[in-house]
């Protein structure tokens, strides 16, 4: 408050705009003894979604980056060959679930409205820069005409479009991971930026390159975190990286018994029978999934080789999906030089994790190896804050939902700090009302 020239009274003001006060617990707009601020619920709520090839889920989150109510649906092996209205039925049932939770919060609540910004959506398939979808993925015909996925998904659940938000699911794993890159207490330390390649291994494989800037000094308000400096430079075609048959053939010498042996199953980039040798064709849920048991559902297969890595078959299939991560991944790290490689999705494991550091270890390179992370941690973390015990739920499996939130909220909340905080005393107030108060009620 000094350092920016803001009186007492006014700050004070701004936080009730904010919905954040001292008797709010976990959503504080100043502590005296921690010496730190966090955002209110006035700042701004966004219902991040996650679609993947069987999954669809939704978090309700704050600019604090934390997770307040979640859904998700049952699994959907098919839902990416569905018609949009039931897809986006889908969509619709998961946000009204969690908004629902919401509306009974008086934690979220600000003058008993929802600060709603919107509805960001996650999607496992391809898209043009209109947010069109491109390729197979979503197969029915009906997804390609010429509207956007953002406008689809307005439309449907009856919300004004500029609050309705459409990306690849990698590229909202990358702002996930820049922004726990950027809440981690040694970010105060960082003095470069460092380049991170993130990449999602589930039903499909993707890839993203991300840019996580150090902390930046502010004349008036001082050190402030890099998460909105961060630049998404974008997600790659990794997962349409061809493989030679031969490299391929290596990989799968010496397999164990019961083990079936590696082949090219679906890929996204086609809907043809013969699929071709791309890494997401070997690497990808159906492929793993086959090896194992191909008469079975994909999803039951999946979960039963993730939960179970002790068993030496599934322990075995896992590590041949990273040593042909790891192959397809020499050029790029050796182009890039990334600081880490971070995963996320369903095969984002242990197993994986250890096999692909040794896979990378094993190539001739100059420069430093890229340690292997993890995109979240499971820490929720409004503890830090103050001393209630914080439920956990922003676990793996919301990560991409709360990385798709999160793109809307460093737009509206982390890039407009100096704004908030005003350019003389008695203007903080002035101004986070001012953004605050567009938001509407929530719709339903």
């Amino acid at each position: 408050m000094d350092r920016i020239g803001v009186r007492d009274g006014s700050f004070r003001t701004a936080g009730i705009d904010l919905g954040a006060t001292i008797k709010t617990p976990g959503l504080r707009f100043f502590s005296a003894s921690l010496e730190k601020i966090a955002f209110g619920p006035g700042a701004g709520l966004v219902v991040g979604v996650s679609i993947g090839m069987a999954s669809l889920r939704a978090a309700l989150v704050d600019a604090n980056g934390w997770v307040h109510h979640v859904h998700e649906c049952e699994p959907a092996q098919d839902q990416l060959a569905r018609d949009p209205p039931e897809l986006l039925e889908r969509i619709r049932s998961a946000v009204g679930a969690v908004l629902s939770e919401a509306l009974t919060n008086d934690d979220l609540l600000v003058r008993k409205r929802l600060p709603f910004l919107g509805i960001s959506v996650a999607w496992c398939v391809p898209m043009d820069r209109r947010k069109r979808p491109i390729g197979p993925a979503l197969s029915s015909q009906m997804w390609h005409n010429d509207q956007g996925l953002d406008k689809r998904v307005a439309t449907h659940l009856g919300i004004a479009s500029e609050r309705s938000h459409a990306l690849a699911d990698t590229h909202a794993a990358a702002i996930a991971f820049a922004f726990a890159q950027t809440r981690r207490s040694d970010h105060v330390k960082q003095r470069h930026p460092r380049l991170a390649i993130v990449l999602r291994l589930a039903g499909s494989v993707g890839g993203a390159i991300i840019g996580v800037e150090p902390p930046h000094v502010d004349q008036r308000l001082g050190p402030t975190s890099g998460f909105g400096r961060s630049i998404l430079i974008g997600a790659g075609e990794l997962a349409h990286m061809p493989l030679d048959r031969s490299t391929v053939q290596s990989y799968d010498e010496g397999r164990m018994p019961g083990l079936g042996e590696l082949v090219a199953h679906r890929c996204s980039c086609t809907d043809a029978s013969e699929p071709p040798d791309h890494l997401e064709a070997y690497t990808g849920a159906a492929a793993v999934a086959a090896r194992i048991a191909s008469d079975e559902p994909i999803c039951t297969v999946v979960r039963r080789i993730v939960q179970d890595a002790s068993d030496t078959t599934h322990r075995r299939a896992m590590e041949d999906l990273a040593s042909l991560l790891g192959h397809a991944l020499r050029g790029p790290v050796a182009l890039i030089n990334p600081a880490v490689i971070a995963l996320t999705g369903t095969f984002a494991v242990p197993t994986v994790q250890k096999k692909l550091a040794a896979e990378l270890s094993t190539a001739r390179s100059l420069g430093d190896l890229p340690t292997i992370e993890f995109v979240s941690s499971s820490s929720n973390s409004p503890s830090t804050m103050d001393d209630r015990s914080a439920s956990d739920k922003t676990t793996e499996q919301f990560t991409r939902a709360r990385g798709a939130a999160l793109v809307v909220l460093r737009q509206h909340a982390h890039r407009q700090l100096a704004v908030l905080v005003g350019q003389r005393a008695g203007a903080t107030s002035q101004n986070v009302k001012a953004l605050t108060s567009p938001l509407a009620a929530v719709p339903w």
